[in-house]
Formats: structure tokens, C-alpha cells, sequence
């Protein structure tokens, strides 16, 4: 079941990644859904090289699309907390490419 996202993205400095909610289609009273992806992930994905929060965050913001659609194939997959780390990121990026170059 695909998640669908509203909200903010926040950045958790002590687990060093952006965390993003997530609500399980179409159950309005579903529980939430806590998602995040790495900030390691998120510097390669958006390349940046400014560590700051604010850099995070924007990085967040304009790949978002992608992000949420990267959480909600994990979640997808039975995670129930969906974590998006550096090799996600890298495994969609060689994806994306391969489907390219066809």
C-alpha cells in the first residue's frame, strides 16, 4: 500500500538525517508513518556540499518527489519505519541511469 506525505521535513541532528511523515493510503485515521533518509544519502542525491541544516533541508525539498517515492517502495517492501540510506539512493541513481540509456 503506497503512502501518501504532507507536512514538513525536520532535520534530527543526534540520528544525523531528515525525518518526513508518511500516512498509509486511503486510511485518514491511519497511524503515522515516521520516515527518513540519511544525510549522507541526501548530500550525494542533491550533491551537497554545505553541511548545514538549512542545505538539508532544501536538498530535501527539491528531490522530494523522489524521496518519497524511495520510502514508499521500502515501506512497500514491510518496513514499517522507512529508512533511506546512501546505498538506496545509489541503487535508484544507477536505475534511473540504466533506464535512461535503453
Amino acid at each position: 500500500m503506497p503512502l501518501e506525505f504532507r507536512g514538513v521535513a525536520i532535520v534530527d541532528p543526534k540520528r544525523s538525517a531528515v525525518r518526513f511523515a508518511g500516512y498509509p493510503k486511503p486510511g485518514k485515521d491511519a497511524p503515522i508513518i515516521i520516515c527518513e533518509i540519511q544525510a549522507g544519502a541526501l548530500r550525494y542525491l542533491g550533491k551537497v556540499t554545505d553541511p548545514s541544516e538549512d542545505a538539508l533541508v532544501a536538498a530535501f525539498d527539491k528531490h522530494r518527489a523522489d524521496i518519497e517515492s524511495m520510502a514508499s517502495a521500502i515501506y512497500d517492501r514491510g518496513e514499517l519505519r522507512p529508512k533511506i540510506t546512501l546505498n538506496e539512493v545509489v541503487k535508484a541513481a544507477a536505475e534511473n541511469q540504466a533506464l535512461k540509456a535503453k
